[in-house]
């Protein structure tokens, strides 16, 4: 009963505020548009796909269940603790948010909408690479994939998924402003500020990913450093970096740094939700191969089960297949733009190798830095070509 309550409360300025949204979000797509000299079209499209898989995920809410159901659901009896990472974060901000009488379904479409920003910026990416004049092909394969339905499904509400995603990715493409000079710059001050900022979002949404983040930060800075280890840059990187990094590590592993905990911490994820799913990974399963079945199952090829969603698990996954074998392609000229980019997608698939042992948690939180892996690939395949017409 709670929970129709949470769905069936909508007043008249509800629904004028989604509206209001809705609006809202067509004007700020235009402004960011002109702002970022962007002239795709395919944005305005993409964005009413947005909205569509939206609506798609309200009823799945409603008739399934979700995380963020629970946050607005039992936020009181959070009430009384601290701000602390993780879940108990999500409900406070729920709590916050029923204090200022905001509704269920605005929140949502509001983080629904924050989702969509990465999008706008990935899209400047395709057009700076110039795809279309080299292969139309490949250009509607990268449209193509911005359209799959998983990928606006799992961000298109309030939940951990939404903000990792969007932390993440301006994250990756702020690093890679600051190599390819082609794309829209910021100040320094903005960069480290901005970065700061969605660090410590990531933190208190889950702090792992901050951690990943940080270590990240710091080995793109290092690799930076240029005639000595030991001059005022790497100094000022291991000074500030080791500090931050430290402390996020107790954060996820508490003040036990031993090998035993750690390893009895990443076990502890890696069985989460496995047993009598039918859907997990064998821990004795070859790393190479958990991996290409983390990115890639349930294919074709792969089948666990027969249901709507793994019907559309499955074509989304197999078209990953054809897509990576089409792009793939790799040009150790470019890792000098792509550094920021490359050590996250490298860290962040390692480490979810490790610990991820469930293809449905894979199949949700894989897109969470699908974008700067596409990232890697796409200049890999195209700025050089890019240059070399631009000469």
């Amino acid at each position: 009963m709670k929970k129709l309550n949470l769905f069936y409360n909508l007043t008249y300025l509800d629904v004028f505020l989604i509206f209001f949204l809705f609006l809202f979000s067509i004007l700020f797509l235009a402004y960011v548009k002109s702002k970022i000299k962007l002239s795709d079209n395919v944005t305005f499209f993409l964005l009413l796909y947005h909205n569509l898989i939206f609506l798609i995920y309200t009823y799945y809410q409603l008739t399934v269940g979700s995380d963020s159901i629970s946050y607005f659901l039992n936020y009181k009896d959070y009430d009384q603790l601290d701000m602390q990472p993780g879940q108990v974060f999500l409900y406070k901000m729920a709590g916050y948010f029923g204090h200022l009488k905001i509704s269920y379904h605005v929140v949502n479409y509001i983080f629904s909408i924050i989702s969509f920003i990465p999008f706008i910026f990935f899209v400047k990416i395709i057009e700076k690479l110039k795809i279309y004049d080299y292969s139309k092909i490949d250009f509607y394969l990268v449209i193509l994939f911005l359209f799959l339905p998983s990928i606006h499904f799992w961000i298109s509400g309030y939940s951990k998924d939404t903000i990792s995603f969007v932390a993440i990715f301006f994250i990756a493409y702020l690093y890679l402003t600051r190599e390819d000079l082609k794309l829209p710059k910021t100040s320094n001050i903005f960069f480290f500020v901005f970065i700061f900022f969605l660090t410590i979002l990531l933190f208190f949404v889950r702090p792992h990913l901050a951690l990943l983040i940080s270590v990240c930060c710091m080995l793109y800075h290092l690799s930076g450093v240029k005639d000595s280890f030991f001059n005022y840059k790497f100094i000022l990187i291991i000074f500030f970096g080791l500090p931050i990094i430290y402390f996020l590590f107790i954060a996820v592993f508490s003040d036990d740094l031993s090998y035993g905990n750690i390893s009895k911490i990443v076990n502890t994820y890696r069985n989460i939700i496995t047993e009598n799913t039918g859907s997990q990974i064998s821990s004795e399963t070859n790393f190479i191969v958990k991996f290409i079945l983390y990115l890639f199952a349930p294919n074709i090829f792969f089948i666990n089960s027969f249901n709507l969603h793994n019907i559309i698990v499955i074509l989304e996954n197999t078209f990953l297949i054809i897509f990576f074998l089409k792009l793939f392609e790799f040009n150790f000229r470019i890792i000098k733009f792509l550094r920021f980019n490359l050590i996250i997608t490298v860290f962040f698939f390692f480490t979810m190798t490790i610990i991820i042992s469930n293809l449905g948690i894979s199949n949700r939180q894989k897109w969470m830095v699908f974008l700067p892996l596409l990232t890697v690939f796409l200049y890999a395949r195209y700025y050089l070509k890019k240059l070399k017409s631009s000469k």
